[in-house]
């Protein structure tokens, strides 16, 4: 599920408040680049969980933090979960 600010005044409202390009572009793009092979995956998430993903993203590119996309905070999240349970090596 891909979330636009066109599409929520709450996600517009804050996305407005932030400065483009962030420095942080540059780091993010380097270290997103070792995820070269994506694939569009679509699942179902809760609307709670969504809204968490949503301020996290925003707090991060904020503070200029790493991952700071929804993209890249989802794909470290399972990442981590596969290699913790031994499914990714």
């Amino acid at each position: 599920m891909e979330l636009r600010p066109e599409h929520d005044p709450e996600v517009a409202a804050i996305v407005g408040k932030l400065k483009t390009p962030i420095e942080a572009d540059k780091q993010t793009n380097k270290q997103a680049n070792k995820f070269v092979d994506l694939v569009t995956f679509s699942v179902q998430l809760s609307r709670a969980t969504v809204n968490a993903l949503r301020k996290a993203s925003v707090d991060r590119k904020i503070a200029r933090s790493f991952p700071a996309s929804q993209q890249d905070i989802v794909q470290t999240a399972i990442d981590t979960w596969l290699k913790d349970k031994g499914y990714l090596v």
